[in-house]
Formats: structure tokens, sequence, C-alpha cells
């Protein structure tokens, strides 16, 4: 580097290193994350988020309660009678978290006699208030519902990946052997006793 009266001057080792790494502003937007994993259970009591307001399916499955991941697995029409009652029905919504974490929600549905659980109609309600406001949803034993709780300072409207209900489905249960469709899958095999 030249200085004014035309002396040579060293350039400074440190500003070397910081333009080395200091990131360029138009190359930060440069890049979208690819899901490739959907998980699908009710939301951490600590998370705060939005529900999407218009994505949801109603599906039958079998819930495992013994896997830590969830342990749901959606069954196919074709398997429901022979399921008999392992089966239940649940209502998938997809949510996503403040850092950006998207999962299925299933919210169980009344049973066939119509009667609802406190749990369950709680858990729809949240998620129905859930797709206008960030909120944190949390058991109250005593109370034998959920409720919840809303963000104070509410932070901007979430940015959902670019990934439609099929997607999602496909991530948390198809490429993950969760969908139940013969008698060959190894939950209904572990449910009859012969696995």
């Amino acid at each position: 580097m030249i200085s004014p009266d035309h002396k040579i001057v060293a350039a400074d080792p440190d500003e070397d290193l910081l333009a080395l790494v200091r990131l360029d502003p138009t190359q930060l937007d440069a890049t979208v994350k690819i899901p490739l994993t959907v998980q699908c259970h009710k939301p951490p009591k600590h998370d705060f988020i939005r529900v999407h307001p218009n994505l949801q399916i109603n599906v039958g499955g079998v819930e495992l309660k013994d896997e830590e991941d969830g342990g749901l697995y959606l069954i196919t029409p074709a398997m429901m009678t022979d399921l008999g009652e392992e089966v239940k029905s649940f209502n998938l919504r997809p949510y996503i978290n403040r850092t950006g974490v998207l999962r299925l929600w299933p919210i169980r549905l009344p049973g066939p006699d119509g009667r609802v659980n406190e749990w369950h109609r709680t858990a729809a309600v949240a998620a129905d208030i859930a797709t206008r406001k960030w909120i944190r949803v949390t058991a109250n034993r005593s109370l034998r519902a959920y409720e919840v709780f809303e963000a104070v300072k509410a932070p901007p409207d979430p940015e959902w990946p670019e990934l439609d209900l099929s997607d999602m489905v496909r991530l948390a249960f198809r490429e993950r052997g969760r969908i139940i469709q013969d008698g060959n899958h190894p939950v209904v095999k572990r449910l009859f006793g012969s696995l």
C-alpha cells in the first residue's frame, strides 16, 4: 500500500484476515433449506409455534407410545378392518417453531362413539389459535387439558418451507417405513405377536 507521501506502508494483517472471512451480504440469501425429514409429534412445551392455516389431513393411524420420535404409523383403508380397535383417527396439522423446524402435529379426533376427550379437544383448539398467533402449548395435569400461552412480543409470521402436504407426509411417514399397507409390516406382526 502507498501512503499520500509515496512511502510504502505494510497492509494490516488483521484487516486481511477480516477481509478473508467477511460474508458478502448479497450471498446470505443464496441458499434455501431443503427439509430431509419431518417428525410427527405434539409440540414441545417450551416451543412457540405457528400452525399452517390451510394444510391438514384426517388419517387413520396406530400410535406406539414407546417410540422416542412419536410412534405414529399411518394405516391405509385396506388395513383398517384388520387392525380394528388399534386404529385411531387423527388430524395432521403442520406446525413450525421459531427456529424454523417443521413438524406434523397428530391431533386425535373423536372416536366412533363421538365422545370427545378434553386433551384432544383442547389440542385442536390450540392448533386453531396457532394459525393466527405464536403460542406455547403445555399440559396441565390438574386441569386434564392443554393450556395455551401467547407470545407477549410476537415475532413476524413464519416462513413456511416450500413443501406441500404430500411432501410432508412422504418425509414423515413413507420414507421412514411408517405407512402400513399390508399384514407384512413389522408393526402389524408386533401387534399380533408374530414378530
